[in-house]
């Protein structure tokens, strides 16, 4: 199977003061791609929406572009991201309409089966989600939510089974000592850090939402500058062949 991997929308972000349309246009090529080239599946790794409370314009231009895939039998998935998470169980989040999607993780990761390959999706992972004792110092916190939730995405691992993750995740690399960066992202030691090495001997193919540099290991990158430090990026999206879990990086053209 073919499948688009796309990340950080951030619609309703429209910065640099450009119309909808134009903030939107990368969107509609990545649909307008899957549809021309006979994809078997689109799927977002996080940040749709740039608030978890989108407005009804953007909900209303999602569901035009989820909608299209239906009409092509092309399947939608994906994952939150924080950006779009429900923080809490008894809040809701930007995604709440993707009714019609095959399988969309919120608060919780989860798993979906395809042929030979086995999805994992992991939504951004947050105190609440995992039921973290709060009493604790905070980096303990943090240290027993990333523990929970790695325990949480093996625990779908098929050893027969191809296995591809697609999640939103701040991660770190050289054995956890260096962060990952970009120029528009802040890291100020409150949000869950995975070292990637964990997340990649665990699977086939690591596609991740958070940072907007498509040049960092593992991220797919946004599909807008969001910052004046990546406004020379390529921005792009991925295209994953399951059959030999072969890549190809898509630039969008606008």
């Amino acid at each position: 199977m073919k499948i688009a991997i796309a990340a950080d929308l951030h619609i309703g972000a429209n910065k640099f003061g450009v119309s909808d349309d134009k903030w939107r246009a990368p969107v509609v090529e990545l649909i307008d791609y899957a549809i021309e080239n006979k994809l078997d599946a689109v799927a977002l790794a996080g940040d749709v929406f740039h608030s978890r409370r989108p407005s009804p314009a953007d909900q209303q231009f999602m569901y035009e572009q989820i909608t299209r895939l239906n009409n092509e039998k092309i399947a939608f998935m994906g994952a939150d991201g924080n950006h779009d998470d429900e923080v809490a169980f008894d809040s809701t989040s930007g995604t709440w309409a993707f009714f019609n999607s095959l399988v969309w993780a919120r608060n919780l990761p989860m798993s979906y089966e395809w042929g030979d390959t086995n999805f994992v999706f992991l939504p951004w992972v947050t105190l609440q989600g995992y039921d973290i004792e709060q009493d604790s110092p905070l980096v303990d916190q943090l240290e027993n939510a990333q523990a929970a939730a790695l325990e949480s995405i093996t625990k779908f691992l098929k050893p027969k089974l191809k296995s591809v993750l697609i999640g939103h995740a701040m991660v770190s690399y050289a054995g956890g000592t260096e962060l990952a960066h970009s120029p528009n992202l802040q890291w100020a030691g409150k949000d869950v850090v995975f070292d990637y090495d964990a997340l990649a001997k665990n699977f086939d193919a690591v596609f991740l939402g958070h940072v907007h540099d498509p040049e960092q290991l593992g991220y797919v990158g946004s599909s807008q500058p969001t910052d004046w430090g990546d406004a020379d990026q390529v921005k792009r999206f991925v295209v994953l062949d399951t059959s030999d879990m072969s890549t190809e990086s898509i630039p969008y053209k606008s």
